[in-house]
C-alpha cells in the first residue's frame, strides 16, 4: 500500500512538471496593416497581409506580403505605379501593450530619375530594400484581436525608397 501511494504521488508531481504543448496552429496569428502617406510630391495607399508564429509569449515572427499603390508629380511630370514586395518580421512585447519591432522588407517599385535642366524624367524598375525599426502599441479587441499602430525608422534610408522616415502604420491582428 505504502509503495502504491508513493507512486500514485510520484507520478502526479511528474505530470505537474510538464508542460502543455500547444498546437502548431494555435501559436499563429493573422493580420495586417494600411498605409497612407500623402505629401505635396508624393501619395501612398496600401495594404500589407501578415502571418506571424509566437515562438514565446513575449516573441514572435513571421512574414508578410505588401502592396500599394504609388503616385508622384516632380515638376511636369507625374507617374503612378505599382509597388509590391514581401517582408520578415520580429516583434518583442515589452508590456502587454507596448512592443518593439524590427523588419527586413524589399519592395519592386519604379525609380523616377528626373533632369530639372530639361524638365523630363526616365523611370527604371528595381527592387529596394528598407530595414524597419521602431516600436507600437496594441490594444485588446476581445480574446484574440488586437488593434495597433507603429512607428518604424528605416535604418539603410535607400534613395530610391518610395517611403520618407519615420514609417506609421496601423493594422489589426487575429488568432483563432
Amino acid at each position: 500500500m505504502k509503495r502504491l501511494l508513493f507512486f500514485t504521488i510520484l507520478l502526479c508531481s511528474l505530470q505537474g512538471l510538464t508542460q502543455e504543448k500547444t498546437a502548431f496552429k494555435d501559436k499563429l496569428y493573422f493580420g495586417g496593416d494600411v498605409t497612407l502617406s500623402v505629401s505635396s510630391t508624393v501619395t501612398i495607399i496600401g495594404a500589407s497581409p501578415l502571418v506571424g508564429y509566437r515562438i514565446t509569449d513575449k516573441w514572435s515572427a513571421g512574414v508578410g506580403l505588401s502592396y500599394y499603390y504609388f503616385s508622384t508629380r516632380i515638376g511636369t511630370f507625374s507617374n503612378s505605379s505599382s509597388i509590391y514586395g514581401g517582408n520578415v518580421f520580429s516583434r518583442l512585447l515589452i508590456t502587454d501593450n507596448l512592443f518593439a519591432q524590427s523588419e527586413f522588407h524589399v519592395v519592386n517599385t519604379e525609380a523616377v530619375i528626373y533632369d530639372p535642366s530639361t524638365d523630363t524624367a526616365s523611370i527604371e524598375r528595381l527592387n529596394v530594400p528598407m530595414w524597419y525599426v521602431g516600436g507600437g502599441y496594441r490594444q485588446p479587441l476581445g480574446a484574440n484581436a488586437f488593434a495597433s499602430v507603429t512607428i518604424l525608422y528605416d535604418l539603410i534610408d535607400d534613395i530610391n525608397s518610395p517611403y520618407q522616415n519615420p514609417i506609421f502604420r496601423g493594422g489589426f491582428t487575429f488568432s483563432f
